[in-house]
């Protein structure tokens, strides 16, 4: 989770497999801890979530049903959200990047507090 600030707000931990982001979200109990009149801009894997966390304000794009296509109006909408998302996209990248979740930080320092923004 971030803000558009792409400071990083809320990181779960590393999960192997195949799991699907919104049980992850479900199991680090993370919805329910967000305020109502924040708006949650997801992505396709939180599909579902609106039946388990109907008090949020959730923003995410419209998917293209089977055999169909979108309506010009969702397809700029689904434009609309994509450009809300870069902010997320952009501090995940940065997390890949610098390898902040993959490589050991060693320091001599009993308690080591660092933030990253990127």
């Amino acid at each position: 989770m971030t803000n558009k600030d792409k400071a990083i707000l809320f990181l779960s931990n590393t999960i192997s497999g195949k799991t699907h982001d919104l049980k992850v979200a479900e199991n680090t109990m993370i919805t329910s801890a967000i305020p109502k009149d924040v708006a949650c801009v997801l992505d396709s894997g939180f599909e579902g979530i609106e039946r388990t966390s109907k008090k949020l304000n959730i923003i995410k794009p419209k998917k293209k049903p089977k055999k169909k296509e979108l309506t010009t109006a969702q397809k700029t909408k689904n434009t609309r959200i994509s450009k809300k998302r870069i902010f997320i996209e952009n501090a995940f990248a940065g997390i890949k990047r610098f390898r902040i979740t993959s490589d050991v930080i060693r320091s001599f320092r009993k308690i080591l507090n660092i933030s990253f923004l990127f």
